[in-house]
Parts: C-alpha cells; sequence; structure tokens
C-alpha cells in the first residue's frame, strides 16, 4: 500500500501529490465513476483519521453524530468518534448534490460568529459592501481577486489573512449542515459502493455487528475492485500503487512528520499497541486528544496548502 512520500521537495510535496489526487477528474475515462468513487474514498480515509477500508465502505448515514462520524471500529469493535472537516465534504458532495447546493446557498456570512477585528478588516476593505450576504462561493471569487490584484496593489496583502479566516469559518458551518442533512435522509452506506440491501440486517440493527461469510466475502470483492481503480489512479498520476490501506500509512507518517508524538498518533489510529503504530511509522519519519490531533492536522495541511496557492503553484 506504502504511502505518499515526503522528499524529493520538503515539506510540500505529499502536499503536491494530494493536490494532485484530488484535482484528479476521470469523468470522460472509461469507468470514470468507479475510479471517482475509489479516490473520494482514499481521500475520505485520510481526512477520516485513516480509518480501514472495511470502516469507510461501511459507514452510514446514521454513524454522522454532532461532533463527527461515530465509528464501530469493525477489527476492534471499539467505538470511536472522528471530527468533521470539510475536505470529508468534498469528497461526498457528488453523491449528495441536492445537500450541497443547499447548504452552499443558504449558509451566509450573516449567520457566522465573527470577531470584532475581523469585522473592522472587512469593513476597511472597498467594495465589499454588505457582507453580511456573502456566501463561500463569493468570498473565494474575492480571495482570487485579491491575490491578482495585490502584485500591483501590495496593501492588499493586509486583507488576504482576514478573508481567510471568514472563509475558513463558512466552510465549518457548511460542513455541520450538510452532514445535518445527509443524516437526516433514510439509512444507507455514506458511499455507494455496496447495496444496503445486502446489509441490511446488519448495519440496521445496532446489536449485531457479524457479518455473515456471504457479507464478508461481498465486502472483499468491494476492496479488490477498490484496490484496482487506485492502482489505475496511481499509474495515470504517476505514483507507486496506492491501496486501500494506503490512508492509514499515510496519515500515520505525516502526522509524525507534523511531530505528533506516537501515543498521540495510536490514539488517531485506534491501536492498542503502540508497538503496531510504530510499523506503520516504520520509524523513519476517538478520544479528545486524537480529536484535537486530527484537527489540527488538518488546520496545518489546510496552511500549507493555501501557501501554496497564494505562491501561485
Amino acid at each position: 500500500g506504502g504511502q505518499f512520500q515526503m522528499d524529493l521537495g520538503g515539506q510540500f510535496a505529499w502536499i503536491f501529490q494530494l493536490n494532485k489526487l484530488e484535482e484528479y477528474n476521470p469523468l470522460g475515462y472509461k469507468n470514470g465513476e468507479s475510479q471517482l468513487l475509489a479516490k473520494n474514498i482514499f481521500l475520505f480515509q485520510y481526512y477520516t483519521g485513516g480509518i480501514r477500508i472495511q470502516d469507510a465502505l461501511t459507514l452510514t448515514n446514521k454513524e454522522i453524530k454532532s461532533e463527527g462520524f461515530q465509528i464501530r471500529i469493525k477489527k476492534t469493535h471499539q467505538v470511536e468518534v472522528f471530527p468533521f472537516c470539510y475536505e470529508q465534504l468534498l469528497c461526498l458532495k457528488h453523491y449528495y448534490l441536492q445537500e450541497f447546493q443547499s447548504v452552499i446557498e443558504n449558509v451566509k456570512l450573516g449567520g457566522i460568529n465573527l470577531s470584532a477585528t475581523t469585522i473592522i478588516d472587512l469593513n476597511r476593505l472597498e467594495g465589499l459592501g454588505d457582507f453580511n450576504n456573502l456566501g463561500l462561493e463569493q468570498l473565494e471569487d474575492i480571495k482570487r481577486k485579491l491575490i491578482k490584484h495585490s502584485k500591483k496593489q501590495t496593501e492588499l496583502v493586509q486583507f488576504i489573512p482576514p478573508i481567510d479566516e471568514v472563509i475558513d469559518l463558512l466552510k465549518d458551518e457548511i460542513t455541520l449542515q450538510f452532514f445535518n442533512k445527509v443524516k437526516n435522509r433514510p439509512q444507507s452506506f455514506l458511499f455507494p459502493k455496496l447495496k444496503w440491501g445486502d446489509f441490511k440486517d446488519v448495519f440496521g440493527n445496532s446489536n449485531n455487528v457479524y457479518l455473515s461469510s456471504k457479507q464478508a466475502y461481498i465486502i472483499h470483492k468491494a476492496s479488490t475492485s477498490h484496490n484496482s481503480n487506485l492502482k489505475r489512479i496511481s499509474q495515470k498520476l504517476g505514483f507507486d500503487n496506492i491501496a486501500g490501506h494506503t490512508p492509514r500509512h499515510t496519515i500515520a507518517n505525516h502526522l509524525y512528520n507534523d511531530d505528533y508524538s506516537v501515543e498521540e498518533i495510536q490514539k488517531v489510529l485506534v491501536h492498542a499497541d503502540p508497538k503496531t503504530t510504530e510499523i506503520y511509522l516504520n520509524e523513519r519519519h476517538g478520544s479528545p486528544i486524537a480529536n484535537k490531533t486530527i484537527r489540527e492536522a488538518h488546520l496545518k495541511r489546510r496552511q500549507l496548502k493555501r501557501q501554496n496557492n497564494n505562491r501561485g503553484f
């Protein structure tokens, strides 16, 4: 399964690789939908604490709670909560377009609690008008224009950080409202890789956590198909082969390179023994602590990605 590497480019190397995967659009190619699904599941695993492929495939919308995804780890039957982030929404919006469009259109800056400093900064930006009616798409467009014009008007650079701040706040609110809408749909798997009717007797009943041999075989076939699609994506993008277990190894090593301890990473991956975590790290690179680690790591990644974009990459 391997992992996204940190070499050949320093701290931005793996950000480039994640960006490349996120931007990969297989539509127009044969079997484009299946590759798109594989890509989205892979990224969702990564952004949800590196959950195992089986846990991602069998996650239902009823595991969406107010604070995040409540996932019963199939390997240990342990229940853990993994926090929401906007990147998860991007992995799912293709399958919930109505819910996505609804929140994008309805969540405006006027419904967000802003600091006094941010409000003052926004009011100083000429031409912004009544910013209370601005949504995410309008703010992202404003940011693009600021970056473009700041090359000649350097005084505009000061407005980029407050715009970034409100964009993040909007994304957080959009994420919460999106997942609340998805949760209220009839129960089904979050991703359309498995048929709900084949597993309703297990996942529709929280007291039954054991799969039949037939159900286990169906999941095995789905995982094999998933890995085949990831292999095609790897070849297309020029990566080493990635597979269903790669997100787990990848986030473990990225967290380690972000200076999190083995014990903190162990909590994120829900390993019973830190020696297992050390194997994931190759010695090279749920709980409130785990949630804090995941949130901080996503924030660091978002900041790095933003720096990357602002530098014109």
